[in-house]
């Protein structure tokens, strides 16, 4: 369903309706403190690359928050022992341009940037805060082995155990991608006052592991960097956390994910002429008001990265031999583009930056970068393995071309407002040519336009207006 402007209308506001604060083991609701008065600015960034949401709330403290010291001028006692970066925060706001409401149980760390106020009347400080479920993630260690399972119920398991219990669910009003198994799971209870799930896409292959005294976030990435999916030719599996869920899918999958369901990809505009018109309200929300092009090209990564041409080194422990295995043609992998449809070796040379006479050219045998694994099963044929084959030489071949490229061309954008972005989703990115020869007939620019990943969300509400920035990135020039 299309989303509905909000009203009223102004996409730079942002309304702060819960900021409770709570002490470590609160007995009732009443032992909350409303700290919106004091709240002078504020930042949440969200990312595939960070397993957890953090932030910072700046407070301005003339009442005694800090120290415990506000009183409660009916009873006359403390309302509040002095903060000690223990305490738990209840907080939701609402935005202005298409009415979002974000809903956030979050966990107080650090207290930082302790300023006086120049009268000395009070004082500025910093809380630095993550989500309540992350927070039992980065406490929790996980030293325990796992036989004949597959990554993605490992996943399951350690976030069942250590994190939330969780209970099977489903989408409700969107439709996973056919082509990749997906498990839901609500997330129970931790005494959450948030309503989210864990998405988790199926992998393939049994693993033998233990994992080795990593926290949860730790083993997650532990799990990702070995898990291995024919049906995501990047391997590229992540472990990550927004407003709405937590994830443990491939890039392939936010793709397929977003292209199946369109009424989830972000259309945004770049066009410094955008109408202040009140009635111009969709115009103004779509609107990018800065855009920085960060990298267009680096050859010398390009060669050193493995994404054209690489070589892993299988160490087989169990045999005592060592293979070499030449990945020469990585256009042959099958890579996803940012529309949901697997590149063809004629379609990834022309979205590929480079040509390919240069690539062939310069990316060679004798040049590629190598790389080592390490093999410790038995092939099936020998008939006494326990577990397949782990794939880590492909995963590992996989990995490295398909992040190169898809980090390859990042943008960064500004705009007003969105709490509706979230980090994982895709963004339609509609630009101009950037060149007064072309200006007179509006077209756009091959290299910049299309479809993006989020990379990553951060989210500033700073001097009374609400900035969201966005790190964009997509496979090559695909559109």
């Amino acid at each position: 369903m299309p989303k509905q402007i909000s009203d009223p209308f102004n996409p730079s506001l942002v309304e702060v309706i819960t900021a409770t604060l709570y002490p470590w083991r609160k007995e009732s609701s009443e032992d909350g403190i409303d700290i919106r008065p004091q709240i002078v600015g504020f930042d949440f960034e969200q990312s595939i690359d960070k397993t957890g949401i953090t932030g910072t709330i700046r407070l301005h403290d003339r009442v005694g928050i800090l120290e415990g010291i506000m009183r409660d001028t009916e009873n006359n006692t403390n309302m509040l022992k002095p903060l000690r970066g223990e305490e738990r925060l209840q907080w939701k706001m609402k935005g202005f341009d298409y009415g979002t409401e974000v809903d956030l149980d979050l966990f107080v760390y650090r207290i930082d940037n302790i300023t006086p106020t120049t009268n000395v009347d009070g004082k500025e400080f910093s809380l630095h805060v993550m989500s309540w479920p992350a927070w039992y993630a980065v406490t929790s260690t996980v030293l325990e082995p796992f036989k004949n399972k597959k990554g993605h119920e490992i996943v399951k398991k350690i976030f069942d155990d250590y994190v939330s219990p969780l209970t099977n669910s489903s989408f409700e009003n969107e439709t996973p991608p056919a082509v990749f198994p997906t498990d839901v799971y609500r997330i129970k209870d931790t005494g959450d006052w948030t309503d989210r799930s864990l998405v988790v896409q199926h992998t393939e292959g049994l693993f033998n592991v233990i994992i080795p005294s990593y926290n949860v976030p730790q083993a997650m990435n532990f799990i990702a960097k070995k898990s291995y999916s024919s049906k995501s030719p990047s391997c590229m599996y992540r472990f990550f956390e927004t407003w709405d869920n937590f994830y443990f899918v491939t890039d392939e999958w936010l793709i397929l994910f977003a292209n199946q369901n369109e009424d989830n990809i972000i259309s945004l505009t770049y066009n410094p002429y955008v109408s202040k018109d009140g009635r111009a309200a969709e115009e103004q929300v779509k609107a990018i008001e800065s855009l920085s092009y960060t990298k267009r090209t680096d050859s010398i990564d390009d060669l050193y990265s493995g994404g054209y041409v690489n070589q892993v080194m299988e160490i087989d422990l169990i045999d005592g031999d060592i293979i070499y295995k030449d990945f020469d043609d990585l256009f042959d992998e099958g890579f996803y583009g940012m529309n949901g449809e697997r590149l063809t070796k004629l379609t990834n040379e022309e979205f590929d930056i480079h040509t390919e006479t240069f690539i062939l050219d310069n990316y060679r045998v004798d040049n590629k970068p190598k790389f080592m694994v390490i093999k410790d099963w038995l092939d099936s044929s020998s008939g006494q393995t326990t577990r397949g084959n782990q794939f880590f030489a492909e995963v590992a071949s996989r990995r490295l071309a398909y992040h190169h490229r898809i980090n390859r061309t990042p943008l960064a954008v500004s705009l007003k407002g969105r709490l509706d972005i979230t980090a994982g989703q895709i963004v339609d990115l509609t630009i101009d040519d950037m060149s007064s020869v072309n200006k007179a007939t509006e077209k756009q620019n091959d290299q910049l336009r299309g479809k993006y990943l989020v990379s990553s969300v951060y989210t500033k509400f700073d001097n009374n207006i609400l900035t969201t920035n966005l790190t964009l990135i997509k496979y090559n020039w695909s559109v």
